[in-house]
């Protein structure tokens, strides 16, 4: 599976020095771009769901914001994120 993802380019949204270990350690290149996005979710959500619907939230304030996002000569759009343009 690791070997899978270096056809793509990994951008951890995530300022946590464990997951940058833990990435590191399987030897998975990746870039770090964070932005402050509020971890608030819903209160009836199930716990286990919470860490996958604040991850979504964090890709999405990059779709969201950042639709012509240059870095590093790459072109961010919203179908990075799975999304429609729009």
């Amino acid at each position: 599976m690791l070997s899978n993802l270096k056809k793509y380019h990994i951008i951890l949204a995530s300022k946590s020095p464990r997951r940058q270990e833990l990435l590191r350690g399987m030897g998975v290149n990746f870039e770090i771009l964070t932005k402050e996005t509020p971890e608030n979710y819903p209160a009836d959500l199930p716990l286990d769901e919470v860490p996958k619907f604040l991850s979504l939230q964090k890709s999405l304030a990059f779709a969201e914001n950042d639709v012509d996002y240059l870095r590093h000569g790459r072109h961010l759009r919203r179908r990075d994120f799975g999304q429609a343009e729009g």
